[in-house]
């Protein structure tokens, strides 16, 4: 019996009822009186004891048939209410589904009408001569591209009937030996991961999931100089390990241009600055281009933040020499990266940087992440390695000082970026975004 039928029974059952009801009050009124003899006594009448009993049993009788009554009356109306409830949220989740369609399906089609001007309009040699300028505009079409796709509005509604992609991502190899020779020799196939040469690699280098949803959007930052062997390396090495974990990642490499010794927080901070102009990541690596992942199970999606993910590199035995090595690959939310005020500007040369980072980390109270060390393993690629500077003594000696380094958290940092003396260029490339940054020195502080 569905539920129009039971309602439409029970209000015929409650006029049945009520109906019984009226004829016992009829009855009450009109024939008890003719029924029952009187007896007078000084103009007063009195009913008979069998009389007095029987109307008793008539009232007793009519009371009962009353809250029956208000029973069925009372349950039918929650009944229809019920019944309305789920109708109503069934239409509700029906509407809310096809709206949800229907702006997928608009994001897919405006994005396809893209794609095809694009493809008639530009070509490739003009998508590579274009690039940022000072100010930070992007210029390229491949960059509007991204953003359709990889911002967090339009990565909902693109798979807005899909679930989120695996935690940690599929098809994982696990550990396994870097071969440094045999990637070296395998460079002239770097090309082929770009979608140009039937890879999956979009211009600029980025890549998101297309049947299912990141479940972060992921920036990789690399601080460069006069190592294009090790890079190319790098990419031919990380992008497929990436895109196994399933991330909407970028590859962003921080190349200082100029004769100013090196300074890697300066470029990190300039680049975390500059990415940020980009699109809206929430999760940013900070990677040494000669490090090279073993097992891809070491998650890059920022699952657990601030995390030092190399913590088992080869050279040094697949040891974590001490508790405050944070050097080589680090992850952050970008809130985090901001509240310790990124890295100190003021380790010019070689050394000391990483493990000022640290004490940023733990001043702030914040627990640094680990993975276990069959995890966290890496292999060191030493070709073509490099080093316009030697170690800075001036840094080991400023570092050494706590005092000082914990004094330059707010005088020295991501907040200091605007009174460094540089300037920059993005410029968009098969494999990488290429942020080239002209940074001169200037005064150091006292501190």
């Amino acid at each position: 019996m569905n539920a129009s039928s039971f309602t439409f029974e029970s209000l015929l059952y409650s006029f049945v009822f009520m109906t019984f009801v009226f004829c016992l009050v009829w009855a009450e009124v009109n024939i008890r009186p003719a029924a029952i003899g009187f007896q007078h006594n000084d103009d007063e009448a009195k009913y008979s004891p069998a009389m007095a009993s029987k109307t008793r049993r008539f009232e007793i009788l009519l009371v009962i048939t009353i809250i029956i009554n208000v029973y069925v009356i009372v349950f039918v109306l929650n009944t229809q209410k019920s019944d309305v409830d789920i109708e109503l949220k069934s239409k509700v989740e029906l509407l809310r589904s096809l709206s949800e369609l229907k702006h997928a399906l608009r994001i897919n089609q405006s994005s396809l009408v893209v794609n095809s001007q694009f493809s008639e309009e530009t070509t490739v040699s003009e998508v590579k001569e274009r690039h940022i300028g000072i100010e930070g505009k992007w210029a390229s079409f491949h960059e509007n591209e991204w953003k359709a796709v990889n911002t967090t509005e339009s990565r909902h509604a693109n798979t807005a009937l899909q679930d989120y992609c695996p935690e940690g991502g599929e098809n994982l190899e696990g550990q396994k030996a870097v071969n440094v020779k045999r990637i070296q020799e395998s460079l002239h196939l770097v090309d082929a991961l770009s979608v140009d040469n039937g890879g999956n690699v979009k211009f600029g280098g980025w890549w998101t999931p297309e049947n299912c949803k990141p479940r972060s959007k992921v920036a990789i930052l690399i601080p460069f100089r006069k190592r294009e062997t090790q890079l190319q390396m790098f990419l031919y090495h990380m992008h497929p390990i990436l895109q196994r974990q399933l991330l909407a990642y970028r590859i962003f490499v921080i190349e200082q241009a100029g004769d100013a010794s090196w300074n890697k927080g300066a470029i990190y901070n300039i680049g975390f600055k500059t990415v940020l102009k980009v699109d809206n990541f929430d999760c940013f690596i900070f990677h040494d281009v000669d490090l090279l992942l073993e097992n891809d199970k070491n998650f890059y999606g920022c699952s657990f933040t601030p995390a030092h993910l190399s913590v088992a590199v080869d050279t040094l035995k697949y040891k974590l020499l001490y508790s405050g090595l944070f050097g080589g690959v680090q992850a952050f939310s970008k809130e985090e990266y901001i509240t310790i005020n990124g890295y100190s500007n003021m380790y010019w040369g070689w050394g000391g940087e990483d493990d000022d980072l640290y004490t940023r980390v733990v001043e702030k109270k914040y627990k640094v992440h680990r993975p276990p060390m069959e995890i966290g393993r890496y292999t060191m690629n030493q070709l073509d390695h490099f080093r316009s500077d030697g170690r800075n003594a001036k840094n080991v000696k400023m570092y050494r000082d706590v005092k000082a380094r914990v004094k330059l958290i707010g005088a020295s940092g991501l907040n200091k970026v605007n009174s460094l003396r540089y300037d920059y260029r993005v410029q968009e490339e098969v494999l990488l975004t290429r942020i080239i940054v002209n940074l001169q020195r200037y005064r150091e502080l006292k501190v």
